[in-house]
């Protein structure tokens, strides 16, 4: 038994003044003169005695009614655990969009949110988690409003964060903490570091069940194939634990049915169908499929975009080949000798090629300069007879303190980085015994913080990458003619170039994935005090945006949280469509099982939420004593009356 107010119980002490009343009142007798009282004396020793049993009873009445109002308003109760104690709740309710399996009549979530309204009376303060949110110190009032309020979220349910965010809350709170994770527990992908669950909190894992757990699904679509007029796609089906069975699967551009066909899909496995499009600048594409399971993964959104041309601007000696890869419709290829060169046209500008300068004037240098930290790409191609102190000037503005010398001797490039992005998915294997290209002379400017591309045999950099703030410089040791190497007449030179003018602007992807880190080009020149926005049918949001060489780069996180189709734009104007998807991860059919959430000694397991806030209930149920006590107040003192009524001495 414990008391609210223990302190009221050194009232206690009082009862011994009635006891020390009892016992020391002094009595007067009155005498009474009889010739003889012989018959009398037996009589009188029984009265005595009754008298004494009569004060006896009515002073225990007395003490046990005094005792019990004490204890009264002491307010004492019985719980199984200590109610004085601080104990803190904790709720995490797992929103992601894989609690949208069906229940019964109604998905896990409205469930769960369903049962926890009806969470039992704590005199504590709870705190109520999601995916994305905590939401601290509320009273029962506080979270049951709160609970009505939750929305699905694309973010995924994670149990390693889960346990992490509980822990961190726990560790800034004093008493011992109970925590509810209500989820379905599923499993996104592999755990790096084992889960461990804190010994200082006591978990209540409730697991919610699937109706069942067959699915199907869209996995992805990619592109196939793509010319001026037509686009292909590939579209992946993936079966989750059905039956072989026929899938329906419907094209659309916007609302528009374009194409419906019938897949076989396979138990357990993926199944792919084809479509021909027009290759449609405004193309915004979604996929259906007929599925009943689960729902949130039955449609894909993707946009077809055509990108804008890449300005590529040559400065110096023409070289043929150059011309001839860059003569293509993705560019917009400008040849410029020093003495004719607009330097105002050098910021519209994603690649530069400065090829066999005599000299680089400080003027260009300068302009350069702006072009690299504005996040432009410059190759730099210096002639045999170049000025080297021309050239190390500029190296020394963008603070490249290695000095360029000249090596008049005959090397071979021998060293292929496979790895570089300009030569990613460009070779099958890598090619151990090939012509290898040679070269007669060379300059060399190795540096600790390049990115090699091709090394000759000796070790030193014959292509390599300098990083340079927001833009990049790619240096190449020697002139692209015959007769100073022999790389101009390999194959290998044109993904090298090619692929250096494509990564001046970033490709876009045929759509992106809510809630994770996302990075759009928007090929715009964006005027002062000028920013982008994304917007959908009813809201828009101002993305983070960095602007780089004819490009601004924007990137969302958290924006937006509704698959479909979005559109960038500026005061207005429409730039760009993208297409946002759920993360195909939450139509997975994997969870943790029942075995692994009880391995702990501090975690209890269920199965619904109304048995987990039942035996909540049960072990921090109360039972209030003060009523009793008052009970027994006036039966004591019911006692005494009678006691002192009918009680004859």
């Amino acid at each position: 038994m414990q008391f609210k107010h223990p302190f009221i119980l050194f009232a206690l002490f009082l009862l011994i003044l009635p006891i020390i009343v009892h016992f020391f009142q002094l009595q007067q007798f009155t005498r009474i003169r009889f010739t003889n009282v012989q018959f009398l004396k037996n009589l009188v020793l029984k009265n005595r005695k009754s008298s004494h049993l009569k004060k006896l009873l009515v002073l225990f009445s007395r003490l046990a009614l005094f005792a019990f109002l004490i204890l009264a308003f002491a307010q004492p109760f019985y719980s199984k655990k200590k109610a004085v104690t601080k104990t803190n709740n904790i709720i995490y309710l797992d929103n992601s969009y894989s609690m949208q399996s069906k229940f019964k009549t109604m998905n896990l979530f409205n469930k769960a949110v369903q049962d926890l309204i009806k969470f039992p009376h704590t005199s504590s303060t709870i705190t109520l988690l999601d995916n994305n949110e905590t939401f601290k110190n509320l009273t029962l009032s506080q979270l049951k409003s709160q609970v009505s309020k939750l929305k699905l979220s694309p973010s995924p349910f994670k149990l390693e964060n889960a346990l992490l965010r509980i822990s961190n809350l726990s560790q800034k709170q004093a008493g011992e903490t109970n925590a509810f994770i209500i989820s379905d527990f599923q499993i996104n992908k592999a755990h790096k570091t084992p889960i461990n669950f804190n010994s200082q909190i006591n978990y209540k894992l409730v697991k919610l069940q699937h109706k069942h757990i067959a699915n199907m699904s869209i996995d992805s679509v990619y592109l196939l194939n793509k010319d001026a007029t037509n686009v292909s796609i590939r579209v992946l089906l993936k079966n989750s634990n059905f039956e072989t069975k026929n899938i329906a699967v419907s094209l659309f551009n916007n609302n528009l049915l374009l194409a419906k066909t019938s897949v076989k899909s396979v138990k357990n496995k993926l199944s792919s169908t084809e479509f021909t499009i027009a290759n449609d600048a405004n193309f915004r594409g979604k996929i259906t499929i007929e599925d009943q399971s689960l729902k949130l993964d039955n449609t894909l959104y993707f946009v077809l975009t055509k990108p804008k041309k890449i300005n590529v601007l040559s400065i110096g000696k023409n070289s043929k080949p150059l011309a001839k890869l860059y003569s293509g419709t993705e560019f917009n290829h400008t040849q410029k000798a020093l003495n004719t060169l607009d330097y105002t046209k050098i910021n519209k500008q994603h690649l530069i090629l400065l090829n066999a300068a005599k000299n680089i004037p400080k003027l260009l240098a300068t302009a350069l300069k702006r072009f690299i930290n504005n996040g432009g790409t410059l190759v730099v191609i210096p002639d045999m007879d170049s000025d080297i102190n021309s050239y190390n000037s500029f190296f020394n503005l963008l603070n490249i303190k290695n000095k360029l010398t000249k090596v008049n001797q005959e090397h071979q490039i021998t060293k292929i980085n496979y790895a570089h992005p300009l030569l990613t998915n460009v070779f099958e294997k890598q090619v151990k015994n090939f012509d290898y290209p040679t070269v007669t002379a060379y300059y060399n400017l190795n540096i600790s913080n390049s990115n090699s591309v091709l090394k000759l045999d000796n070790g030193s950099d014959f292509i390599s990458q300098i990083p340079i703030k927001n833009g990049t410089l790619y240096f190449v040791a020697a002139p692209l003619e015959a007769h100073f190497n022999t790389l101009v007449n390999s194959p290998l030179i044109v993904p090298i170039f090619y692929n250096a003018a494509l990564q001046t602007t970033p490709t876009n992807r045929l759509y992106y994935t809510l809630d994770q880190h996302n990075k759009i080009a928007v090929n715009t020149i964006l005027k002062k005090d000028e920013v982008l926005s994304i917007s959908d049918d009813t809201n828009s949001f101002i993305p983070l945006q960095r602007i780089q060489q004819n490009t601004v780069i924007l990137e969302t996180d958290k924006q937006p949280d509704k698959a479909g189709f979005y559109t960038v734009l500026n005061t207005g104007e429409r730039l760009q469509n993208l297409a946002f998807n759920i993360n195909r991860n939450e139509g997975i059919q994997k969870f943790y099982t029942e075995k692994f959430l009880k391995k702990s000694k501090n975690t209890s397991y269920f199965t619904s939420v109304s048995e987990a806030m039942q035996s909540f209930k049960d072990s921090t149920s109360v039972f209030e004593l003060w009523q009793l006590c008052l009970a027994l107040v006036l039966l004591f003192f019911i006692i005494e009356l009678l006691l002192l009524k009918h009680f004859t001495s």
